[in-house]
């Protein structure tokens, strides 16, 4: 009888050893996407989309999520009716590169964002 209770313990031990091994790889399959990624701000993952954070006054390079957030807080802040729109979608880029060389350009050069401006669009 001990050795059948040995017997069931070692598979069981083995079935859940087999489990965490499986989830250990895909868990280091997350880290490696999310280490691909370089985050810029609490808010954006940087990417090849153009925008002007109005909050924090500075452009920005974003992935598509975070063109889809700055996409959100301007529709709501304009529902709200806030003055500052919150956020501004400029332009999308062929590469974060790309969307770089602009942004750098837009620092040295602009002195007034307007389309953070609700009274701007009325």
């Amino acid at each position: 009888m001990k050795k059948l209770y040995l017997l069931i313990f070692i598979l069981f031990a083995s079935v859940v050893l087999a489990e965490t091994k499986e989830n250990a790889v895909k868990y280091d399959d997350q880290i490696e996407l999310y280490a691909s990624s370089k985050r810029i701000s609490l808010r954006f993952i940087e990417g090849q989309f153009l925008i002007y954070d109005c909050d924090n006054k500075r452009f920005a390079c974003v992935d598509q999520e975070g063109n889809d957030k700055c996409l959100y807080i301007r529709d709501a802040k304009r529902r709200a009716d806030f003055e500052n729109l919150g956020c501004a979608t400029l332009k999308l880029h062929r590469s974060p590169k790309e969307c770089f060389e602009h942004q750098k350009k837009l620092i040295l050069t602009t002195k007034e964002t307007p389309f953070c401006k609700a009274s701007t669009f009325q």
